[in-house]
């Protein structure tokens, strides 16, 4: 009827509805409760790969969204049975009668007679008040019609003055909101590119970007919220120490030394958590230049331009030991044990026994810069014009590290030995002198080099101002993770790893900053990220603070919580190996349900298992024949449905009492839900690449509609609306699709990538859906549209599980590196991104992104 309506001259519909029928892009049937023939798009492809298609659409959207919104004026006024009351008026009037006066689009007859009717409507109100009008001048006295005259003379003379002025500030308003729109996509644009060189900045411009549009008119451009999202996950950054940097060194017992002011051969040891100073004291008489601590921090080492090699007490600043050497001394190291160390002064370098001081080798080398010795102090690594590799008893040459150097570290294990200088960093074998590896990384020379604790990673910071951590093992190389902050940009000297290995520091090269970062789980995170193990995803607790995780790889369940990072309580389950895939959470917080398997029992295992919240007790279990694929409650809670691989769904009451088996022959149920008000259970499942919906009044075991998928998810899985009658369905091919369960019919097609979902999930309002992506990315949609809002950028594991908590402010994501828990309200993550930075926009910053000459306050 719709196509019917439009008026489009000759057969033209005609023509291109056979067409497009002929070559299937198009299906007609009739409609259920009127019987009346209907048309509709048979394949979501058609909206996908016709890219004249997608762009007239893109081109129309306004315009689209102003014939939808007069339509349904249309059929609610033909439903009233062509009611007044229900015509447009006033400034709505006008909006839509502009609009059908300019748009490209055929309206339909049934939309122009509606716009028609309140046109007249309005033009008819308008002659009777004109009429009105006349009559109340008719008995105004004669006389004062020329003053009368004069005076509407003048209003009308204000009335266009007025309107021209009005004109004016819409024009300006809209002109300016046009511009702000501009700047906050130009500095999150920014954001985004700086997102690899500096976080820290990326947050400050992404902030901005935020700012720019939500101060003025309360709104948050979607290109800015993703780009403090991508920031924050980006920015690992922990603490930022102004006015220290050069080397540095991380002792066991919680603390860091560098050197103080240049030149002034002050030694300065800070708090690691904190930065705040524990002890500075002078320690050289000219510039202090490298900094050793003892593998056990009891000892510190430090080697200055006044040629010493100084040994103090870090607790108290006691010198130990002291020992010079002709020109300056640099590159000390302590042996594993802390009983040798090590130093190179301009033509040589030493090995001396602590406390006697007694030299144990002493080798002439030119330009010697470093030293590192094994942990078991039997060999001696050196840099200088001919790096090598020396037996300490000897003095023998064991074998070369290639040419000059600037960095040198044996790894605490003693199987490697890493060198840096500007040629890259180079990895050697230390038993045999092999290179197994060569990192080219920074793009000019390095300035240190570390090894984490458990020797499985390097450390390596270059001139480029950036701290790159890379995982060393048999097999190869693998860069985890590179970091870069304000405090790095005139290039990274020094490097080090903290005792337990969770973070990094790097000293800049002006000696203006050291920067420490977190490389552990919350390292990047917004709320907070779980360690999960398991195929079964995350929930919320109804508070939204607690969060419900899989464990132990499926075999257990933990409650985290959110405020604090900490594990509540812990729930095995079992003790026969129960291992489970799916996670339900009652509405009300009182149980949780797991559906699953025993292994080595397929046939008749009790594999779904609702245990009580308060007690960790189990208060019963469900029988099926195969694995438990969904487990979800109702809304109310009374109810549970499970499905299985063997084509049933059970739905059993708080007791565990069975009410009702819903059987579905030769397909595998992959999904089960409630529907909103708990009358209907709605299943999917698939056999072959046959894909099926079913809605059934599970209290008589019927089905009340079938819904067959023009494209195959494979394994689909479902999630409804929390009220009315619409569903969603996805899987890891074709799109993803909400439903109307009533009607049966298709209301929306998602407009991400096509395949590849996991998980489709409803927010709690209904308003938009997310969804659990292999590629790494959680996407947020627009539930009535279908048009994409945001995308959620986590560490690049597939994402198989996504949910809401019951504010809908939360989001939790679950995958390979655990559970990530996001924040949607835009003043929480606000909050988490000031977290992130320590500093305010520079005026140069402010010069090249905000287009200012000087930073606004508060920028």
């Amino acid at each position: 009827s719709e196509l019917e309506a439009l008026d489009v001259e000759g057969d033209a519909i005609d023509v291109v509805v056979d067409a497009f029928g002929r070559h299937r892009l198009l299906t007609f049937d009739r409609e259920i409760s009127t019987r009346e023939p209907t048309v509709e798009i048979a394949h979501e492809a058609l909206l996908r790969a016709w890219g004249r298609l997608r762009t007239w659409i893109d081109d129309a959207r306004e315009d689209l969204r102003q014939d939808r919104s007069l339509a349904r004026a249309a059929t609610e006024w033909r439903a009233s049975e062509a009611d007044d009351s229900f015509l447009l008026r006033g400034a709505r009037l006008e909006q839509h009668e502009t609009w059908a006066a300019t748009t490209d689009l055929v309206i339909g007859r049934s939309e122009r007679a509606y716009l028609k009717a309140s046109v007249d409507h309005r033009d008819r109100e308008g002659a009777e008040e004109d009429r009105r009008h006349k009559r109340e001048i008719q008995f105004e006295r004669r006389s004062s019609r020329r003053l009368r005259g004069l005076v509407v003379l003048f209003a009308g003379a204000a009335l266009v003055t007025g309107s021209l002025t009005v004109a004016a500030r819409h024009q300006r308003s809209r002109a300016e909101r046009e511009a702000r729109i501009a700047t906050s996509r130009e500095l999150a644009a920014s954001a985004v590119a700086s997102l690899e060189v500096d976080p820290e900045l990326s947050v400050l411009l992404a902030r901005a970007a935020i700012d720019t549009t939500r101060s003025a008119e309360g709104t948050v451009l979607p290109e800015a919220e993703e780009a403090l999202h991508r920031a924050v996950v980006a920015s690992r950054l922990e603490l930022e120490v102004a006015g220290l940097g050069g080397y540095v060194a991380w002792s066991a017992a919680g603390v860091f030394v560098t050197e103080g002011p240049e030149n002034s051969g002050v030694i300065d040891i800070r708090d690691a958590e904190t930065g705040e100073r524990v002890l500075a004291f002078k320690g050289h008489d000219i510039d202090l230049n490298t900094v050793a601590f003892s593998p056990d921090g009891s000892r510190l080492a430090t080697t200055g331009d006044d040629g010493k090699l100084k040994v103090w007490d870090p607790t108290t600043g006691r010198l130990v030991a002291s020992m010079s050497g002709p020109g300056s001394a640099w590159g000390p190291s302590f042996s594993g044990d802390g009983s040798l160390i090590a130093s190179a002064w301009g033509d040589k370098v030493r090995v001396f026994a602590l406390p006697t001081k007694r030299v144990l080798l002493d080798i002439p080398m030119e330009d010697g810069y470093g030293t590192a010795l094994s942990p078991d102090g039997k060999r001696l690594a050196a840099i200088s014009e001919r790096s090598a590799v020396y037996d300490v008893r000897s003095g023998k040459r064991v074998f070369g590290l290639g040419g000059h150097g600037w960095a040198l570290s044996w790894s605490p294990d003693g199987r490697y030995v890493a060198t840096g200088g500007e040629q890259g960093v180079r990895v050697w074998d230390a038993r045999t002198g092999k290179l197994r590896h060569t990192l080219f990384a920074h793009g000019g020379p390095i300035g240190g080099v570390a090894w984490s604790p458990d020797s499985s990673r390097l450390v390596t910071g270059g001139s480029d101002g950036t701290v790159k951590i890379w995982r060393i093992d048999p097999t190869g190389v693998t860069q985890l993770f590179s970091l870069s902050a304000h405090g790095t940009r005139s290039g990274v000297l020094g490097v080090a790893f903290s005792p337990d290995g969770t973070r990094v520091m790097a000293g800049d090269l002006s000696t203006s900053a050291v920067t420490i970062w977190d490389l552990g789980a919350d390292g990047d995170a917004e709320w907070g990220n779980l360690p999960s193990s398991g195929e079964a995803g995350a929930k919320f607790m109804p508070d939204g603070r607690r969060v419900v995780a899989s464990s132990n790889h499926g075999k257990a369940v933990t409650i985290w919580d959110l405020q604090t990072g900490r594990a509540l309580e812990r729930m095995a389950p079992s003790t026969d190996d129960f291992r489970f895939f799916s996670l339900a959470v009652n509405p009300d917080g009182g149980s949780i349900a797991l559906g699953g398997a025993v292994p080595g029992h397929p046939f008749g295992g009790e594999v779904a298992r609702v245990w009580d919240t308060a007690s960790s007790e189990e208060i019963y279990s469900v029988g099926h024949k195969f694995d438990v694929n969904e487990v979800a409650f109702s809304p109310d809670g009374e109810y549970m449905v499970s499905a299985d691989w063997n084509s049933a769904a059970k739905i059993v009451d708080r007791s565990g009492r069975v009410l009702s088996v819903l059987r579905e022959p030769g397909f595998s149920l992959s999904a089960a839900r409630f529907s909103s008000d708990g009358r209907f259970v709605i299943t999917a499942s698939f056999e072959g690449t046959n894909t099926r919906v079913k809605i059934w009044d599970w209290g008589r075991r019927e089905v009340v509609r079938t819904i067959h998928d023009d494209v195959s998810k494979l394994w689909p899985n479902l999630d409804v609306a929390p009220s009315g009658s619409r569903f969603v369905v996805a899987g890891p091919e074709g799109a993803v699709d909400i439903w109307d369960a009533t009607s049966g019919t298709r209301v929306a097609v998602l407009a991400g990538p096509s395949g590849g979902v996991n998980r489709a999930v409803f927010s709690p309002d209904g308003e938009r859906v997310a969804t659990a992506n292999d590629d790494g990315t959680v996407r947020l949609f627009d539930a009535d549209s279908g048009a994409e809002q945001l995308i959620l950028r986590g560490s690049g594991c597939a994402v198989r599980d996504v949910a809401f908590s019951g504010d809908g402010k939360k989001l939790a994501s679950t995958s390979c590196d655990g559970v990530r828990i996001w924040a949607l309200d835009i003043d929480d993550l606000l909050q988490i991104a000031d977290h992130e930075v320590e500093r305010s926009l520079t005026d140069a910053e402010c010069r090249q992104y905000l287009h200012v000459t000087g930073c606004p306050q508060g920028a």
